[in-house]
């Protein structure tokens, strides 16, 4: 049945009751020693309880998980017989491992079922699993070889400036910065750039360099991933620019230059007032309410 207590803060318990002929065998303490971290081999000892007031006889207790970050390599224990009230100490009960990419704070179900062959009892156990969590924050670029316009343009080298922190509950080991790109328009300098070890809310700044071919055309889309990873874990990012400059100036003094394409109801026209570089802008006359101009 399920017990409810009102002006409370709101918790269900579901009890269990017993007659005298019957016996209850549950797992009242599991000790790991330590915290249930990725990549750790853990060992569980068991206390199991008769919460009965009869004996049970040939108790086995199995464990058992769906998660597909555990992975059991011992887990069946023979108990044998607990008298009514009484506790049974098993070291070394079980025997998992925690997978190597388990996400931090994950919630680790599983399942603990006791029997005598007759009756069966079952209890459900979870772990919060701790592990690094990098992020990158930010990505920032400059070009630290070329004509230094702010621009990434045809045979240019350029440095970007990875940023961010470890939000996880582990020191990330061994991290590097990867920079994967799916064209030979731009190669890295060095695609693996390894860098010390981030410990738990630490921050890192890293840098990874790429050079643009000189064979890549003006005004391409160009994006690559740059990741940050340590063992399995991976926080990937995108980068997109267009490569070279285009500069309209409008010192042709009218529209020719470039392809545009004009619509609505607008007359555009070309001045020499407040002008961006040279001697002139374009501008649109003023339309009306009920006008569109692009």
């Amino acid at each position: 049945s399920d017990l409810a207590i009102p002006n409370a803060w709101p918790q269900s318990f579901t009890l269990v009751g017993l007659t005298e002929e019957e016996s209850f065998v549950y797992p009242q303490s599991i000790d790991i020693y330590g915290d249930f971290e990725f990549e750790k081999s853990i060992s569980m000892d068991i206390d199991f309880t008769n919460a009965g007031l009869a004996e049970a006889t040939n108790v086995t207790a199995t464990l058992s998980s769906e998660s597909e970050f555990v992975t059991m390599s011992k887990s069946t224990v023979e108990i044998g017989t607990i008298g009514g009230g009484q506790t049974v100490s098993i070291a070394d009960a079980f025997d998992i491992v925690v997978a190597g990419n388990v996400p931090d704070e994950a919630k680790v179900n599983m399942l603990i079922t006791c029997t005598d062959g007759i009756n069966v009892w079952d209890r459900e156990i979870f772990f919060i699993a701790k592990a690094p969590k990098l992020m990158i924050n930010e990505l920032a670029y400059e070009e630290i070889d070329g004509n230094m316009n702010g621009f990434i343009d045809q045979g240019e080298t350029v440095r970007v400036t990875v940023s961010g922190i470890n939000k996880g509950h582990r020191i990330a080991q061994n991290p590097y910065i990867y920079g994967g790109s799916n064209t030979d328009l731009i190669t890295f300098v060095n695609n693996k750039v390894q860098f010390d070890d981030v410990d738990v809310n630490e921050s890192f700044e890293e840098t990874i360099e790429f050079v643009v071919s000189e064979e890549l055309p003006t005004g391409v889309l160009i994006n690559f991933d740059l990741s940050v990873i340590s063992g399995l874990y991976v926080d990937t990012k995108e980068i997109q620019f267009y490569s070279g400059s285009v500069n309209e100036t409008f010192e042709t003094g009218d529209f020719t230059m470039y392809d545009w394409q004009h619509s609505g109801n607008a007359d555009w026209f070309v001045t020499d007032s407040i002008s961006h570089t040279g001697i002139a802008r374009s501008e649109e006359r003023r339309v009306g309410q009920e006008c569109r101009s692009r």
